[in-house]
Parts: C-alpha cells; structure tokens; sequence
C-alpha cells in the first residue's frame, strides 16, 4: 500500500503510521544502504513542516504518558485526548 508513495502523501494520508515511523527511525543509527538513507530523508523532510512536529510531539508524549502508566499501574498518567481538557490527566505531566 505505502510502497512507491511519496513521504507528502504519507504525510497526507496517514499521519498517524508517519509518526510512527518518524519515532522509530529517530531512533536507528544511520546505515550506508538505500533503506537507511531512504528513512533519514523521510525524517530530513517531516523536520521541516511545523505541523508534523507538533503532532511528532504529542505523539511522544503520548507514548511516555503511557509507558509510566504500565510502570505505575496508574491510569491517570494516560492523557485525555480530545475536548478542552486534552493533556495529561495528572498536574504536570511528563
């Protein structure tokens, strides 16, 4: 599905599996292969639009939300997502 596309239509059509991806990718060393360079290039590209990076950031604070509700077994690290109170549930949040 993805295959062949280009990273604007990633960017358009699913923002949330380019994000995804964006947080994983951050995470590899860069490698001298085509796919490595391919992925470092996709991040070359969403660093460079205001709104992704936005979204990139609440996607990881989502996910450090997250991962200290497993650890704490407290749901109320989870963030509310939506409406006029998103963020975290918990005064200060991560």
């Amino acid at each position: 599905m993805y295959q062949g596309q280009r990273f604007r239509w990633l960017m358009e059509n699913n923002l949330g599996y380019a994000l995804y991806l964006l947080q994983s990718i951050s995470k590899e060393s860069a490698q001298p292969n085509p796919l490595s360079e391919n992925k470092q290039l996709l991040l070359q590209y969403a660093s460079q639009i205001r709104e992704v990076n936005e979204e990139l950031e609440k996607f990881q604070r989502k996910m450090r939300m997250q991962a200290k509700a497993r650890e704490t077994g407290d749901q109320g690290w989870l963030m509310v997502e939506f409406g006029e109170f998103q963020g975290p549930i918990h005064e200060g949040g991560l």
